[in-house]
């Protein structure tokens, strides 16, 4: 038997050993503290119920008032989509054994990250312009392009698991009023540098191959829709590269400069680095104004905005939010050292 388990929670990663797992596998899920106290008396240990809560093995029941829970979960509603057991089964009938996967996963996640990354430039610079949204296409686009953000998240949780960090859930929540899709990625600071920088370009390699998908689909068929979810995630590729807000880019960054920040050339880097991602930034919030400009004289002229204006009119709101948010981070990072 193993000397430790690993126990993932939500938003949590911890090891725990053998008595700490037969005493969590004999309590019930939830109920008053004499029940717990007496479901541990059961299992000869009358006096861990403190030491449980302590240590967050058991949490204590959400007591705020119905009203404010329930619109708690109408802002920012936390749905589970995949569990890491079906996942865990689904990994086996692919193929990912661990012993066999970890040590590839550094150069294959990195390999195929950089194939994405140029993948995504030729589509935005070389593809046609389809038609705009409408209709079935437009349905479809959405659904297609959701189905690659959550295969985004696969992609991490696969890493987890060949790294031997298990699989982690993916859930479903809201950032501001936009769907966001999210992994538990906690505990990758047990790995090395090799390792944690592998969990963090696994998104990128999941969302690499259904790009290809994709794009051999819509060479097959012709379909716009399929043209106009490859650019969406194009996009979104590449927006996660930046530094300049906590994407997964930016964790790879991270890690490498904090590693290495006094050697020269990764000084180098980080000025090319971060020159690159705030002049691409310059470019969002100026494609961004033109659009809104734009959006405003047909406003003005005509009274109305048609449904596809409003929706890029939210979403472009969204992208301002969050690089308001990332350079106010980063500045306050550069301020501390």
């Amino acid at each position: 038997m193993a000397d430790s388990y690993l126990l993932v929670t939500g938003d949590g990663c911890f090891k725990a050993g053998e008595e700490l797992l037969r005493l969590v596998t004999g309590l019930p899920r939830r109920g008053a503290p004499a029940d717990f106290q007496r479901a541990l008396a059961e299992l000869d240990s009358p006096g861990a119920f403190a030491t449980l809560v302590a240590n967050g093995t058991l949490t204590p029941e959400n007591t705020r008032p119905l009203h404010r829970r329930i619109f708690s979960a109408l802002l920012q509603p936390r749905l589970t989509l995949l569990k890491p057991l079906v996942q865990e089964r689904a990994f086996r009938r692919l193929g990912l054994d661990p012993e066999r996967c970890g040590s590839k996963a550094f150069a294959l996640n990195g390999l195929l990250a950089a194939s994405g990354a140029a993948l995504s430039a030729a589509v935005w610079l070389l593809a046609p312009r389809p038609a705009a949204l409408h209709g079935g296409t437009g349905a479809a686009t959405v659904l297609l392009a959701l189905a690659g953000m959550i295969v985004h998240e696969l992609g991490h949780s696969a890493s987890t698991w060949a790294l031997g960090l298990g699989a982690r859930p993916i859930g479903l929540s809201l950032y501001l009023y936009c769907p966001v899709f999210y992994t538990n990625v906690s505990g990758i600071r047990s790995l090395d540098l090799r390792g944690q920088i592998a969990v963090s370009l696994g998104g990128f390699s999941a969302q690499t191959l259904y790009m290809l998908g994709l794009e051999a689909a819509f060479l097959a068929t012709g379909q716009d829709a399929l043209l106009l979810a490859l650019q969406a995630l194009s996009g979104l590729l590449i927006f996660n590269l930046n530094p300049l807000l906590h994407t997964d880019g930016y964790w790879c960054y991270h890690d490498i400069y904090e590693r290495f920040q006094e050697r020269r050339w990764v000084r180098a880097l980080h000025t090319a680095y971060l020159a690159a991602f705030s002049g691409y930034t310059v470019y969002l919030v100026w494609r961004g104004g033109l659009f809104l400009s734009a959006a405003l004289r047909r406003f003005l002229a005509d009274g109305r905005l048609c449904a596809g204006e409003g929706v890029r009119l939210l979403f472009c709101g969204y992208l301002g939010v969050m690089l308001a948010q990332g350079v106010r981070a980063r500045m306050g990072e550069v301020l501390k050292r």
